[in-house]
């Protein structure tokens, strides 16, 4: 599918206007994108949903075409090209900032936004990973919906989002883009802390036997429930926030 346009080599399936992009936290530079790259890039950073991700993409029996919905600054998904170094692995997400920052950081591997992230992270007494970014991940990033991706039918072995549950406009369409996307027998994983932030949500998804039952009846099956904590660390002195993350493997039937 052809992009209706490129800004600085990301290219856009979406076209967000003005006022999208002025109400959406996620392009904010100094505060949403930065705190992202806080929580992945410190020395401090979190590893266990990374650690659940990788588990559950080495029991399917092919991994060659992997998707994250929501990439943010492409941690994850560098990773994960690090550990499956022959799959073609795509990074999608809303927000443009974010994108930059995971193509500044994975790909064009400036060395001004190190030293942004540098200065930054010293200011909270941490410091930023650096070894972590001596990588060579095989990703390609754009801007696009999660519910409506361009990708072809059923090209997909394993599709993934971190912490994107309690965001999404509409569950029912991203788990049938999903469906759609993914061959028979595909997995897809999806985990977080499921802040949910009114009732709806609450009554829609908690117990999340609730969440299981709704991917279940659009053409899936759950192959695996995890529970985990992790700690979101916001300086040198180790305050934190515990995330009670909940982890769910579901494959395309």
């Amino acid at each position: 599918m052809k992009p209706i346009k490129v800004r600085n080599g990301i290219p856009f399936y979406y076209d967000k206007s003005d006022s999208e992009f002025r109400m959406d936290v996620y392009e904010q530079y100094d505060t949403t994108v930065m705190k992202n790259a806080r929580r992945y890039l410190s020395g401090n950073r979190v590893s266990e949903s990374l650690d659940y991700l990788v588990n559950c993409i080495r029991q399917n029996d092919q991994s060659t075409v992997i998707v994250e919905n929501g990439c943010g600054i492409g941690y994850h998904t560098a990773m994960i090209s690090k550990e499956f170094d022959d799959a073609l692995i795509f990074g999608f997400d809303l927000s443009y900032q974010m994108l930059s920052m995971a193509a500044d950081l994975w790909i064009h591997k400036k060395k001004s936004t190190n030293s942004t992230l540098t200065a930054f992270f010293q200011k909270h007494g941490l410091s930023l990973d650096v070894e972590i970014l001596d990588q060579n991940p095989k990703m390609q990033l754009a801007l696009a919906k999660c519910e409506k991706l361009p990708l072809e039918n059923e090209m997909v072995d394993v599709s993934y989002s971190c912490y994107l549950w309690d965001r999404i406009a509409d569950n029912k369409d991203f788990v049938l883009e999903q469906h759609r996307i993914l061959r028979k027998g595909g997995y897809l994983i999806v985990l977080g802390p499921m802040t949910f932030t009114n009732n709806t949500a609450w009554e829609a998804w908690y117990p999340f036997a609730k969440l299981v039952a709704f991917v279940v009846n659009l053409g899936f099956k759950l192959i695996d429930q995890s529970s985990w904590q992790e700690r979101d660390v916001f300086d040198g002195r180790n305050n934190h926030i515990t995330w009670q993350i909940e982890g769910f493997c579901f494959e395309k039937v």
